[in-house]
């Protein structure tokens, strides 16, 4: 007998609502613990509480908490005031380390407002500044740069853009200025990044290796709901134990280095992206497998209709049943038609 014949594949329906039900368990599951661990364990053991005070006080005191506006003052104000006032010295110190005197009104132009190292008075149609000349044909590179011939409101719009793009990049310059403010920043970051990762290994854990394990079949919460479960591909007997455990690394190795290296770009690309591949392959691949099923050469299968045995034996003791009361079948079958064709003949 085919052993095949015994396997009966899950709607593809029962299999998208439980892999997303199940991913949507994790996830949130995820950020619940996240939370915890978090603020109970680095929160108070760690500091990051008090860590994130000190950022915020921070952040308050260089107004780094202001939306996008296009009036460019306070950005311009902000900047000043780091530039000209508060880290002027360490600023002017570490271009003179590598050999560079210039002026901090020279560095405020180049960095700031994005005027060209060498003075010059070409203009580009992306560029509204250019040094001032001097009447002796010299440039006075410690002034601000003129406006570009055009409208002034151009000139406006343009400006608030060249002075909030620095102002968004203050909190790296502060980080390199005032140590403290580094130190608390890296730690958190880390505190983050730990509580981040240590939440979805425990959720995929339970989720995804202890639940199968408990369930057997392989199957997770919600495929047991749906009658889901998983066979070895080669046998069609009951899945192997050690297999269980690789499903979530398959499914979750990319999305916890997302975690780890958490940002915007990562969080699209590395966490989001990967939960539509198995999906994907399901509904793109000719037998609507997985990249677990693939890879880890498993078959999934309707619980309700299918025969799953742990051993050959097993197995071999059911098909050869099958096939006796096969032959029994057609055995009753032929007496039945020889009864009916001497009936015939009689009649």
């Amino acid at each position: 007998m085919n052993k095949e014949l015994l396997i009966e594949k899950p709607s593809m329906g029962s299999r998208f609502l439980a892999y997303f039900l199940d991913i949507g368990t994790v996830v949130i599951s995820t950020i619940a613990l996240y939370f915890i661990i978090l603020y109970a364990i680095f929160g108070s053991a760690f500091n990051y509480i008090g860590n994130s005070n000190y950022i915020n006080e921070v952040y308050e005191e260089y107004n780094l908490n202001i939306a996008y506006d296009t009036n460019y003052k306070p950005y311009e104000e902000v900047l000043q005031q780091i530039y000209f006032e508060d880290f002027k010295e360490e600023i002017l110190n570490d271009y003179r380390e590598d050999g560079k005197d210039y002026s901090i009104e020279y560095i405020y132009n180049v960095v700031v407002l994005n005027l060209p190292e060498e003075p010059t008075v070409n203009t580009y149609s992306n560029s509204l500044f250019h040094y001032v000349q001097n009447e002796d044909g010299s440039f006075n590179v410690n002034v601000l740069g003129v406006k570009e011939d055009g409208s002034g409101e151009f000139y406006e719009r343009s400006l608030a853009d060249l002075f909030y793009a620095s102002y968004t990049n203050l909190p790296s310059l502060l980080r390199m200025y005032l140590p403290d403010f580094n130190q608390a920043f890296v730690d958190n970051a880390n505190y983050e990044a730990i509580s981040r990762s240590v939440a979805l290994v425990i959720s995929v854990s339970v989720f995804y290796v202890l639940m199968p394990f408990v369930n057997k079949k392989g199957s997770t919460i919600f495929e047991k709901v749906y009658k889901i479960g998983y066979v070895n591909k080669r046998n069609f007997l009951e899945v192997k134990k050690w297999k269980i455990p690789l499903r979530a690394l398959i499914l979750f190795v990319v999305p916890l280095l997302g975690l780890i290296f958490y940002n915007n770009y990562t969080l699209v690309i590395l966490i989001i992206l990967p939960i539509f591949i198995d999906p994907l392959a399901i509904l793109l691949s000719k037998k609507n497998t997985d990249f677990y099923e693939l890879i880890c050469f498993t078959r999934a299968c309707d619980l309700a209709s299918s025969n799953i045995f742990k051993t050959e034996d097993e197995l071999k003791e059911f098909t050869e049943k099958i096939e006796i009361d096969n032959q029994d079948f057609l055995d009753n079958l032929t007496n039945m038609e020889s009864l009916n064709m001497k009936g015939k003949e009689e009649k």
